[in-house]
C-alpha cells in the first residue's frame, strides 16, 4: 500500500518540507523525498558565495561548461552554488562570464 511507505520530511527552522509517495518500497520514498527537500532548500535559500568555486564546482567544470544533470547526486549542491553566484552579483550574464 502506498499511503504506508509514504514520506514527509520536514526542516522545522526553514519551515521547508518535500513528500514522497509514488513508490511502494518506503526506503525508495525516502531518497525521493530527501532529494526534493535538498532541490527545494537549493532554488529556496540564498547564501553569499565564496571568492573561489568549490573544489566540486571546479570538478564539474570541463571545457568552460558545468558537466551535470539532475540524476547527479551533488545536483542541488551545484544548482545552489550557481544560484548563489548569480543572486550576488544580480546579473545571470556576469555571473556567467565569472
Amino acid at each position: 500500500n502506498k499511503v504506508s511507505t509514504a514520506v514527509l520530511l520536514k526542516h522545522p527552522p526553514t519551515g521547508i518540507s518535500a513528500s514522497a509517495s509514488e513508490a511502494r518500497s518506503q526506503q525508495q520514498n525516502l531518497s525521493s523525498a530527501y532529494y526534493r527537500l535538498r532541490m527545494r532548500f537549493a532554488l529556496t535559500l540564498r547564501t553569499q558565495r565564496a571568492v573561489a568555486p568549490s573544489s566540486l564546482w571546479k570538478s564539474r567544470c570541463k571545457g568552460g561548461k558545468i558537466a551535470i544533470n539532475d540524476k547527479h547526486d551533488d545536483f542541488p549542491t551545484v544548482l545552489a552554488e550557481a544560484l548563489d553566484h548569480i543572486w550576488a552579483l544580480s546579473d545571470v550574464r556576469a555571473a556567467a562570464q565569472t
